[in-house]
């Protein structure tokens, strides 16, 4: 029973995530296209939306991925150590389409954590990833919901 509390408190968390996440997005939307010399002259209000895609991107994939998948696999009563083995058993059990696409969302959280204020290049190239990853995400995190939902 202890399971499906934290279960039920990291899926609550992960709605925060997810909803504040949607609002960024919406608000990122109205940038497009996102170009260095616009990201330059950006005031800081609108700075604050790419900040806060980012910041619930990475959370929401951490969240997801550090505390629900184990406690999924836990209340499925399967082990795995490793996190590839996680993921693969996960896919086989269908709660994941893809356990590559997992890692590629872990890599694009891990590479958006580095932070480099003064080359929007690369900030520009990181939220043009993060903007088509971070839907994707919201909507695997609404399909997610609907599984664990029958656990």
């Amino acid at each position: 029973m202890k399971q499906r509390s934290f279960l039920a408190y990291y899926a609550n968390i992960a709605d925060i995530q997810s909803t504040r996440l949607k609002d960024a997005l919406t608000q990122i939307n109205k940038l497009i296209p996102l170009s260095a010399a616009v990201l330059a002259n950006l005031p800081a209000d609108k700075l604050a939306f790419l900040d806060m895609l980012t910041t619930r991107f990475g959370k929401l994939q951490d969240i997801i991925g550090s505390k629900i998948f184990p406690i999924i696999l836990n209340l499925l009563e399967e082990d795995a150590v490793a996190f590839i083995d996680k993921l693969n058993k996960l896919e086989k059990l269908g709660y994941i389409e893809d356990a590559n696409w997992w890692i590629e969302l872990r890599e694009i959280r891990n590479k958006i954590a580095h932070d480099y204020p003064d080359n929007h290049d690369l900030i520009c190239s990181h939220i043009s990833v993060v903007i088509v990853k971070a839907a994707e995400l919201i909507e695997f995190w609404q399909k997610l919901k609907t599984k664990i939902a029958r656990l």
